[in-house]
């Protein structure tokens, strides 16, 4: 059986889709100049989160309080 590149990249995206939904989004790190005053510079380490849609989030925690009232 041949596994053509289009094949590939939607098992990718498949995949990252369902990680992206069970963490409520795709965190990552970015680094970013805090100070930059002449000769000091100092960077940091920025964590952020690309945050899923709202519509999906909510009707999973929806689906969730109902599944335990019941």
């Amino acid at each position: 059986m041949r596994i053509t590149l289009i094949t590939l990249v939607g098992i990718a995206l498949i995949v990252l889709g369902i990680v992206a939904f069970a963490y409520r989004g795709i965190p990552y790190t970015s680094r970013e100049k805090v100070i930059d005053v002449g000769a000091l510079q100092a960077s940091g380490d920025i964590r952020k989160t690309i945050p899923m849609s709202p519509l999906l989030i909510g009707e999973v925690r929806e689906r969730n309080k109902t599944e335990q009232e019941a």
